[in-house]
């Protein structure tokens, strides 16, 4: 079975032509994998599953990359154009940037030599949010957000994310950049609000 076989029984329909003939499977996620690498929870955690891929370069390095599918319900569109629910569009650019958190996370513990350390990825920098065509999200769709690292430095991510629905790009956002911090060192810089 190929690997464009595999992420498309798994997630859906997914354009074969985002995949290289050097792209492998390296992790399948569920909903409570994710949950492991990223601190999202109940309304703001849009991914369902995922599909971390590998990519091994001609210099034998490895590249991973994320395809997430994240589908779109009445309560991300609630409100937005009365009568015919559509996603806003900066709802659209924060569920791309929750795909590149789960890269982001993963990517660290995959790189970091296979810590076992719970980081939270955390946004530093966005590029604009850009609609790639003139149909809409509406509820009932699944949006499959692909997630691709440009480059890393030590725990600094820059990644490009798109969102695909069926053969159609729908919404990029490029340039986010991540700082992948630890459980640890976050939740001692902020006070917790929960009662």
């Amino acid at each position: 079975m190929t690997t464009t076989s595999l992420v498309q029984d798994y997630l859906g329909n997914i354009p074969a032509s985002l995949f290289g003939e050097n792209d492998t499977v390296h992790k399948v996620l569920s909903r409570e994998d994710i949950m492991e690498f990223i601190p999202e929870r109940d309304s703001a955690l849009f991914a369902e599953k995922a599909v971390i891929i590998q990519t091994v370069n001609g210099g034998g390095s490895i590249v991973l990359w994320a395809i997430v599918s994240m589908p779109i319900t009445d309560f991300y569109c609630a409100g937005h154009m009365p009568g015919y629910p559509i996603l806003p569009l900066g709802v659209g650019g924060w569920m791309l940037s929750q795909a590149g958190e789960i890269l982001a996370a993963y990517a660290q513990n995959y790189y970091g030599q296979h810590s076992t350390q719970r980081n939270v990825p955390l946004v530093i920098e966005t590029g604009p949010v850009l609609s790639k065509n003139r149909d809409f999200l509406i509820p009932g769709d699944t949006m499959i957000t692909i997630a691709r690292i440009k480059r890393h430095r030590l725990s600094i991510y820059e990644i490009d994310t798109e969102a695909w629905l069926g053969n159609q790009q729908v919404v990029c956002v490029p340039d986010m950049k991540y700082a992948v911090v630890g459980w640890d060192q976050f939740v001692g810089k902020y006070p917790s609000h929960e009662k």
